[in-house]
Parts: C-alpha cells; sequence; structure tokens
C-alpha cells in the first residue's frame, strides 16, 4: 500500500488550522460560499426601463389653439316680395294660371267663401242669366257650382281665359294694340281688305248692293224717331255685325 506524501498531510493539516481560527461572529464568516444552505439569498429587484419620449420632427405640424369666432349678429332681412301679386299673375305669360286648370278652381266653394259680400254681388251681377245662381236676389245668393262644371260655355271660356294669358294678350301694349286695330276696324280701315279676301277665298264677286258702305260720322246720328224705326244708326250697327262674321 502506498502511504500519502508528508507534504501533502502538512497542508491539509494547516487548511483545518486556519478553519479552526476563524470565529463564527466574523464577518468573514458570510464569505464561506453561496451554496451554503444556512446563508439566504437576496432577491433582486426588478428594474424597468425609463420611458422615453421622442422630440417631434421638424416636419411634423404643429396645431396652434385659435380662439372661437365670435357669431356675428344676425342681420335684418326685409321681407321678400312675392313673386306674383294680383296684377302680373293675370298678365305674364309666364303666370301658373297659365297651365293652371282655372275651371276647377273658381268651382272649389272656397274660392267663393274667400270673397267679401261687395265682391259677390259685382262678380253675380256679371252673370248672363240666373240659371247658374242659387238662391237668387237674396243674401245667401251663390254660383251654381254643380251646373257650372257641366256647362260647356264656362269651359270653354276658362280654356280660352288661360290661353290668352300664355299667348300674353293681356299685355298692357298687346291691349293698346288690339284697341287700336278695333277702332281703325270700326271706322272701315279694314273694309276693301275683308271683301277682296272674301272673293279670292270662295272665287265670287260680292255684288255692289251686298257690300258695307260706312256713313261718315255725321250721318250716323239722327233724331229719336229714327233711332226707334231701325234708321241709320241701326244700319250701322248691322255692318258692324256683318264685317264682324266676315272677319272671323
Amino acid at each position: 500500500m502506498s502511504t500519502p506524501d508528508s507534504s501533502s498531510i502538512h497542508v491539509a493539516s494547516k487548511s483545518e488550522h486556519k478553519k479552526d481560527e476563524i470565529p463564527s461572529s466574523s464577518p468573514l464568516s458570510s464569505l464561506s460560499g453561496p451554496s451554503s444552505p444556512l446563508t439566504p439569498l437576496r432577491p433582486r429587484r426588478k428594474v424597468t426601463a425609463t420611458k422615453r419620449y421622442a422630440s417631434p420632427s421638424r416636419d411634423e405640424v404643429k396645431s396652434i389653439p385659435r380662439r372661437p369666432k365670435k357669431k356675428a349678429a344676425a342681420a335684418k332681412r326685409t321681407p321678400k316680395k312675392p313673386k306674383w301679386d294680383s296684377e302680373n299673375i293675370l298678365k305674364d305669360p309666364k303666370s301658373p294660371l297659365a297651365t293652371a286648370n282655372l275651371r276647377s278652381i273658381l268651382c272649389n266653394p272656397m274660392a267663393w267663401t274667400a270673397l267679401d259680400q261687395d265682391e259677390k254681388t259685382e262678380i253675380l251681377s256679371l252673370f248672363p242669366d240666373k240659371r247658374h245662381i242659387l238662391d237668387s236676389d237674396t243674401e245667401d245668393a251663390r254660383p251654381n257650382f254643380a251646373s257650372l262644371m257641366n256647362d260647356d260655355s264656362f269651359r270653354y271660356d276658362c280654356a280660352a281665359y288661360t290661353d290668352n294669358i300664355a299667348q300674353g294678350r293681356y299685355d298692357p301694349d298687346w291691349l293698346a294694340s288690339a284697341w287700336s286695330a278695333h277702332e281703325r276696324r270700326k271706322a272701315g280701315d279694314f273694309d276693301k281688305y275683308l271683301i277682296d279676301k272674301l272673293e279670292e277665298d270662295w272665287g265670287v264677286e260680292i255684288p255692289g248692293e251686298m257690300k258695307v258702305r260706312r256713313a261718315p260720322p255725321e250721318e250716323e246720328t239722327g233724331d229719336d224717331a229714327a233711332r226707334e224705326q231701325g234708321g241709320p244708326r241701326k244700319r250701322k250697327l248691322e255692318d258692324w255685325m256683318e264685317m264682324d262674321e266676315l272677319a272671323a
């Protein structure tokens, strides 16, 4: 058997001797090693990284706070004038009456009740007869709307009225020209034209005794007896009626 070397025995004995020399109360005793079961381990504190705020880039647009705008005082508005009134609605070709069903409007009971008593009396006085008036000659007199709706003359007149509005025939200038032509026609300015046109259209020649001959203005008047017996004034009226028929 081999025996241990004397030098190794000497080193081992020195180490044991040093262990015995260090007291347990010495601070060096805590450095004996982390593997000792009697030495507690200190928990590590968690360290969080500090937040770093990036500086805004130069290209970023900074919003500038603005003061709230003061509300402007509401401007006073003048009342707008209505486009249609009682005058231009009866004359303007673009009037809503030009395309409206005038017959239905006039036969609506509300169109009658909206009038005052004087207007009702004036309208009833314009009726050609009392056939279309209920309770005539009383304060409760009113149009008979049922009979008016079935009257062909009323239907035609309503359609003709709206058509005249659309054609601009109620314009003051047009009316002035029409009345001027009417007076010229009464004076006989168009007699020759109407006779020539009649002969050309029918291919006949009107005898001289059938042609209209208008008397001068001073010969149109006569005494009362002549008027009652159908004198020159009555003859003049017949001439006008005949010319109206020729021009129709």
